[in-house]
């Protein structure tokens, strides 16, 4: 007698599914004794025709989320302990049209239950879809609990009690185009075999498993699993390769169905203990992570299940890898961080840029598949994958890749020169701090730019600040987005290779005396209100000095760190424009107000500094707090700056000022504006509009960073102006040959 069973499995997975039953079914009908010998880890494959008739014959179907079939009750037992990639087995009892919760409540009642279910037992009800009338899952799971329980008090049965933990019974219902199936979930969750506790971001066996199996692996030479958390996709690996069925280690729901048979099931249940084999002798999953606790518990797993002899666990970070065998072939199997949850994306390069390396350098002849949600972060590997496939990890996104790791990839073949050239890079730091070293002593300079871009290979700029407090040294370096012509992983292997240059020359510099700290960022266009928006919660924060003036900086949380150091010597301009105790000076697009703190040094008698941002507004008042800039005479306006502007022209502003310093962005489309704007298109409409805010004598400050900006200075001497470029006079040594801004002192004819 034949049974109708619906296997669920996670979305995607139901031809593995399919052909994992199928291929039990043909070992069974292999074996002399189909309930007693052994289950073989591989057996002899039957031709595509057989498989199809054993398809017809069994009514196998793929259905979304799952796969259809009528199996004999052994065939079904040995399913649960064998499958190792469905979620819950369920034994459909009845389908029926349902269109309301009345329809609902007496489609569960019809059902003989007497017939399926001894009394005595405790429930739990899960319910999946909706229809028009039954919208809330909660609701419908409460009326088929209602049906359930009603039908064996009207029978003077015991009553069934709801048991939401462990319950006797689980009852499945799923509703899908007014069809409702009603069945028997035998297994409960599959998904969950043997974990009593997790990391922060567990894998499912189930999947762990898909991915193993996914991989072409062989089931015999060995396994590593780099960053292995829990162990899960390790202990699925010894599983498989000591071909132990995992439903041995499930929880089932089988004790109240009134057709259960405890003798097939405790026969098939020794016939998969029989089952296991001893591994082949070059066996063995080599299991590391560098977060000790996370190891203890992956080793309480694997001793739950008793594969913890063939499982080396280690304490390693993955830079540190190493092989411990001598095979030629095996499986690396790894599920780093995603940079979605567990950690910020571009933090994560150096993670994947270094498992490529290893994977290239230790691997050579073995297959590797990799899992993860973003695509850039495998790019970086800089391994061409053989098959690719879209999977879901938990509710993430993700993308699986297999490789065919071979032996003097073309990545390596390009390790000398880009040694060579790393090399040219820290040759030129000592270079450019001679260049520069006169320039920053003389001014007492200690904040400034070390390189920029100096060598084409090496697109990444180079600051250096220093704490007030301690003269401890921070060297930022920012690199700028690199070309899409470049492969990832060959852009990331130059960061990386910047980075240990810079950091050998910094500690070059204090000759062991301390650790001195590299930041490593990605400068690139920001759009909108990303670039007030933080980017990490480090707080690497400390106060720089800059010509008598004292400066907050943050260094990781933000794209910028609080001051521009290109317009240092712009800043000091300023103070030389104001007259003390006179100059009323107005900060427009004020960042952080570095310039007007700077004016205030200088004794002007009134300032006010206007920008959008909440974030910029509140590191301004902070900064004139260090400075003691009196609130009083000193005014921090947060407002979109071209509507202050607009409403401006008729109010108390216009012609209110001596001093005005306009330091523009390049582009804007900020939510909190009106429009964008664009400094190329748009500066003409701005400067006049600033123009009307001076008094006659007053002067204009303007300043911008857009790369081959022309000021149009027809259209000023229209509007009655005149500019002088002190682009040159203004910018610092350090900047020299850069073109990163053009300034002008702009005044009323």
């Amino acid at each position: 007698m034949t049974h109708h069973f619906f296997i669920s499995c996670q979305i995607g997975f139901e031809e593995m599914v399919k052909n994992e039953l199928l291929h039990l079914l043909v070992a069974s009908s292999q074996l002399n004794n189909p309930q007693e010998d052994p289950i073989p880890q591989k057996w002899d494959f039957s031709s595509a025709d057989e498989l199809a008739l054993l398809s017809e014959k069994h009514q196998i179907k793929i259905k979304v989320g799952g796969v259809s079939a009528h199996l004999e009750l052994y065939q079904a037992y040995q399913f649960i302990l064998w499958s190792r990639i469905a979620a819950r087995t369920l034994l459909v009892l009845n389908t029926t049209y349902v269109e309301n919760d009345l329809d609902l409540y007496n489609a569960v009642y019809a059902h003989n239950w007497l017939d399926t279910l001894l009394p005595g037992f405790d429930f739990k009800v899960n319910f999946n879809g909706s229809n028009e009338f039954l919208k809330n899952t909660k609701y419908s799971s409460l009326r088929v609990k209602d049906a359930l329980v009603d039908y064996f008090q009207n029978k003077n049965l015991p009553r069934p009690d709801v048991n939401t933990e462990e319950p006797d019974v689980l009852l499945d219902c799923r509703l899908h185009n007014n069809q409702l199936q009603i069945a028997l979930d035998l297994t409960g969750s599959m998904n969950k075999r043997y974990r009593s506790r997790a990391g922060f971001a567990p894998m499912r066996e189930t999947l762990a498993a898909n991915l193993i199996l996914r991989s072409g692996w062989d089931k015999q030479s060995p396994v590593y699993n780099p960053m292995c958390g829990s162990g899960v996709l390790a202990i699925e690996a010894a599983l498989i390769a000591l071909n132990i069925a995992p439903g041995l280690h499930c929880q089932h729901h089988l004790d109240y169905w009134k057709e259960h048979d405890v003798q097939t099931w405790l026969k098939v249940s020794q016939q998969a203990k029989n089952s296991q084999i001893t591994p082949a002798p070059d066996f063995k999953v080599y299991a590391s992570d560098s977060d000790r606790p996370v190891l203890i518990v992956a080793q309480m797993n694997a001793q739950s299940v008793g594969v913890e002899q063939y499982i080396e666990f280690s304490q390693t970070e993955i830079k540190d890898l190493q092989r411990a065998e001598n095979s030629s072939t095996g499986l690396v199997i790894v599920n780093p961080p995603y940079g979605v949850r567990l950690a910020n994306e571009r933090a994560l390069y150096n993670t994947y840029f270094t498992l490529g390396a290893a994977l290239k350098s230790l691997f050579p002849g073995w297959i590797c598949g990799v899992i993860s949600s973003s695509t850039k972060l495998l790019d970086v590997i800089g391994l061409s994958a053989n098959r690719k496939w879209q999977i879901k990890n938990s509710n993430l996104d993700c993308q699986y890749r297999v490789y065919s790791i071979r032996a003097n990839t073309e990545q390596d073949l390009g390790q000398v020169s880009l040694d060579e050239q790393a090399q040219a890079l820290y040759n030129r730091l000592p270079k450019n701090a001679a260049r520069i070293k006169s320039y920053l002593t003389r001014n007492q300079v200690q904040n400034f730019r070390l390189y920029d871009a100096d060598i084409p290979e090496y697109n990444v700029a180079v600051d250096v600040y220093t704490n007030t407090e301690n003269e401890q040294k921070y060297y930022v370096v920012q690199e700028y987005a690199a070309s899409k012509k470049i492969p990832l992983h060959k852009s990331v292997k130059r960061s990386m290779q910047a980075l240990a240059m810079v950091q050998k020359y910094a500690q070059d510099q204090v000759k062991g005396a301390y650790e001195p700290l590299v930041i490593d960022k990605l400068r690139e266009r920001q759009k909108g209100e990303a670039q007030y928006n933080r980017i990490t919660h480090e707080g690497l924060e400390f106060y720089i000095d800059e010509y008598g003036c004292k400066f907050k900086v943050n260094l990781t949380d933000y794209i910028d760190t609080g001051i521009f150091l290109d317009n240092r010597e712009l800043r000091y301009f300023l103070r030389s424009l104001v007259k003390a105790k006179q100059t009323r000076f107005l900060n427009l697009f004020s960042y952080t107000s570095t310039a007007t703190v700077h004016v205030v040094k200088a004794q002007a008698a009134f300032t006010k500094s206007v920008d959008m941002s909440n974030n910029y507004c509140n590191w301004s008042a902070h900064n004139f707090r260090i400075n003691n800039v009196n609130p009083q005479t000193n005014k921090i306006v947060q407002a979109d700056v071209l509507a202050w502007l607009d409403a401006a022209q008729t109010n108390e502003e216009r012609e209110a000022y001596d001093l005005i310093f306009c330091d523009p962005p390049t582009f804007s489309n900020s939510k909190r504006m009106e429009g964008t704007f664009d400094v190329q298109r748009d500066h003409i409409d701005l400067i006049g509009k600033i123009a009307n805010l001076l008094k006659s004598q007053g002067q204009l400050v303007f300043c911008n960073n857009k790369r081959g900006f022309k000021l149009d200075t027809q259209a000023l001497a229209d509007l009655g102006l005149q500019a002088q470029d002190i682009t040159q006079k203004t910018m610092p040594k350090d900047f020299e040959g850069s073109k990163i801004h053009q300034a002008w002192l702009i005044r009323k004819i």
